[in-house]
């Protein structure tokens, strides 16, 4: 059972159950982010974007790459929790709209991004 499993164990399982190996077609994304809300400033426009390329397990952002946590995926939904140097991510996907949030650790502070996502 899962439950038994140490955690590692549990990552490695749900890992390789999510990126496909062997169970239907690889995930890869282009997200593009229009909007940037810092805290509880207002909205402005930016530039920001995100790939995502599961065969080559890479999480590549505008500053850096990430390491993904976890991921959930449904018909409709996928989201994807990732960690990087200082901060937590978590990028939501439904259609093709995207939400991306990131909570840096020292601080703590939050911004968030809105946006879409291709295939």
């Amino acid at each position: 059972m899962i439950r038994d499993m140490s955690i590692f164990g549990q990552r490695r399982l749900w890992l390789a159950f999510i990126f496909g190996l062997g169970t239907g077609p690889a995930l890869a994304l282009q997200c593009t982010f229009t909007t940037e809300c810092f805290e509880t400033d207002s909205c402005q426009d930016t530039e920001f974007s995100v790939s995502l390329d599961f065969p080559n397990h890479t999480f590549s952002t505008d500053f850096g790459d990430l390491d993904v946590v976890a991921i959930s995926k449904t018909p409709s939904l996928l989201t994807v929790f990732a960690n990087g140097e200082g901060a937590n991510y978590m990028l939501t996907v439904a259609e093709a709209d995207a939400r991306f949030a990131t909570h840096m650790t020292d601080g703590p502070m939050m911004v968030s991004y809105q946006g879409t996502c291709t295939e």
